[in-house]
């Protein structure tokens, strides 16, 4: 039956997520409600919540390029699908290309348009999840489709909607999403933004990722809500900053005059005689007489003042600390860093975005893979169902920050046999297996023109300090 929600309206405007300023109180800070359920306190602010980050990200350049990094840095050029089915020794080469070549195909159109690659559908996928705190997509069949008649349709969160949706017998409708008793969804109710009308899709049609925060969670909240509030005030910071400096350097000098208009009519030329004009010319220079009892002041325009800078800086680590993103990546500001520190950085949000990365793929290139192996046997393309097979994820490696000091490491790390190298290369987004064939044709290149292949003879501490090759004998 349609869930009777009107008992709620007064305790649901109560439970909501702090997106925007309170009034003052002088009785302190007190927590909004009882908020146990989570699903309407999310109910309450998502809609809101998702329109403030939207405008955010339009209109604050630190938030755009929060989400950009994070894309970069969990997404780059795409996490690409590597078959890794084995035989009873060995892998088994011959079928991991087939399996490796035909995802990749179906990657080239794998949206209802036929013109996005499913690594811009993974980009698309995390930026709303940034924005919304979660991202749906349908699972879509049309037989007139060629090559592979399978494809993904994005979906918006707001179109999720309780509005005219009729559950089950047994079954709830909350936020959009049809649940049994027991919790498991059913199903997703989406609304079309055209014509209001709702479709009930089983939920084995829906692809639907976010980060569950707390039990029972149906939907996402978007992981910048503690920073809408920071975000707000730095931006109206900046902007009355900008607002009083602009003012401060068009008002060039005042003038202190008993008389006024006395002052601003004898500047006024009445005529063509050079004695009504009342201002002398010396080269470059111009001499102005005053009258007794006046006097100009030139402005001092002092805004920003000295701690603007600072302050910025201040409110921009706290929007920082929000996105979960260093400081040195939205701000672009790497002044005072050493290697050390940078090396640091850079760890810690590793560590923190590989996390994320993980769940990410399980909630959605995971899913992905399994359907379309499915429908690739059930179609025709493949002899056999694929869609379990032993694989991984090749992941955007990282760019090292210093080349000479990772590679030894990496060196030490492999002959010390604790890295293998094709995780070594797999760190760096580089394919293993490629890099050999490529040394293969760049020794054979080599060896039809009588060259040698490498440069054996130069001693190591020359490689550790390249400089010294200017007055070395090579």
């Amino acid at each position: 039956m349609t869930p009777n929600i009107k008992f709620k309206k007064k305790s649901v405007q109560k439970k909501r997520y702090i997106y925007k300023a309170a009034a003052a109180k002088n009785d302190g800070w007190m927590p909004i409600g009882n908020d146990s359920d989570v699903n309407l306190v999310l109910s309450a602010s998502s809609a809101r919540v998702r329109q403030r980050v939207r405008q955010l990200v339009r209109d604050n350049p630190y938030f755009k390029r929060a989400i950009s990094k994070i894309c970069d840095f969990r997404i780059g050029t795409g996490i690409e699908f590597v078959a890794k089915s084995r035989t009873e020794t060995t892998l088994n080469v011959e079928l991991n290309e087939i399996l490796d070549e035909k995802f990749k195909e179906w990657s080239e159109k794998s949206d209802n348009t036929g013109k996005v690659h499913f690594f811009d559908l993974q980009r698309l996928a995390l930026t709303q999840e940034c924005e919304c705190g979660e991202y749906l997509f349908l699972k879509r069949i049309n037989q007139k489709r060629k090559p592979y008649p399978f494809f993904l349709q994005p979906i918006e969160p707001d179109q999720l909607s309780s509005i005219n949706s009729r559950p089950k017998k047994g079954n709830q409708i909350t936020n959009g999403i049809e649940t049994d008793n027991d919790g498991q969804v059913i199903a997703y109710h989406i609304e079309d933004i055209s014509t209001y009308k709702t479709t009930r899709v089983p939920a084995e049609y829906v692809i639907h990722g976010f980060e569950t925060l707390r039990a029972g969670q149906l939907t996402g909240i978007s992981p910048f809500v503690s920073g809408v509030l920071a975000a707000t005030n730095l931006g109206e910071y900046i902007g009355a900053e900008m607002d009083a400096a602009k003012k401060a350097a068009k008002i060039l000098a005042i003038v202190q005059s008993n008389d006024p208009v006395g002052f601003q009519q004898a500047r006024q030329v009445v005529g063509s005689d050079e004695d009504d004009d009342k201002i002398d010319h010396l080269e470059n220079a111009i001499i102005e007489y005053l009258r007794p009892n006046e006097s100009i002041n030139f402005a001092d325009s002092n805004r920003p003042g000295d701690a603007f800078t600072p302050f910025t800086k201040f409110m921009l680590r706290m929007l920082c600390i929000a996105c979960d993103v260093p400081y040195e990546l939205i701000s672009g500001d790497y002044s005072g860093l050493s290697y050390s520190n940078l090396r640091g950085v850079r760890n810690d949000f590793r560590m923190s975005i590989d996390a994320q990365t993980t769940r990410f793929i399980r909630q959605f290139p995971n899913l992905i893979k399994k359907w379309v192996f499915q429908c690739m046997y059930l179609t025709g393309h493949l002899k056999k169902d694929y869609s379990l097979v032993k694989h991984s994820w090749k992941r955007t490696g990282q760019w090292p920050i210093d080349r000479l000091k990772d590679s030894k490491a990496g060196i030490s790390e492999i002959e010390a046999i604790v890295l293998s190298p094709q995780k070594f290369c797999e760190e760096r987004n580089i394919d293993y297996y490629e890099m050999l064939d490529e040394w293969s044709l760049a020794k054979q290149a080599c060896e039809e023109r009588g060259l040698p292949f490498m440069q054996k003879d130069i001693d190591t501490p020359l490689i550790s300090t390249p400089y010294s090759l200017e007055n070395s004998e090579v």
